[in-house]
């Protein structure tokens, strides 16, 4: 039998040894990226939660639309208003075109959540989603 030399079993363990600080220092750049992608998501994710809990919101809705409501524009006319479980349907029939007009640029620049949208010659509504 040959004998195997000594120094072949010294250089198998020093390329297992590198082998195993690259494959552990690469997983571990993996992780720290995985981790920083994760805060990222978390911190989008409470900031949708924030904006969401705000824009649905039954109280923060209610006091918007007496906001519109009550400006002067709107004081000869009446904004219909409807509730249901999930949403409140808000219309305005008019004649006037600048009514109309002023009424839809108010709610849309509003924080609503709008589930849908209705536009005619002489009515605009909108089913704004609300939570309770």
């Amino acid at each position: 039998m040959s004998k195997i030399n000594p120094l072949y079993f010294v250089f198998f363990f020093f390329l297992l040894l590198v082998l195993s600080i690259y494959l552990k220092t690469t997983r571990e750049t993996l992780l720290n990226e995985k981790k920083d992608e994760y805060r990222q998501v978390q911190s989008l994710v409470q900031s949708y939660n924030k904006v969401n809990s705000k824009w649905d919101n039954e109280a923060f809705v209610n006091v918007a639309i007496n906001q519109i409501s009550k400006k002067p524009e709107f004081k000869n006319t009446k904004i219909q208003r409807v509730s249901s479980n999930n949403s409140i349907t808000l219309s305005l029939s008019s004649k006037d075109s600048s009514k109309l007009n002023s009424f839809l640029n108010e709610v849309l620049n509003k924080e609503f959540v709008i589930n849908e949208f209705n536009l005619q010659d002489n009515l605009v509504e909108f089913k704004i989603g609300i939570t309770k």
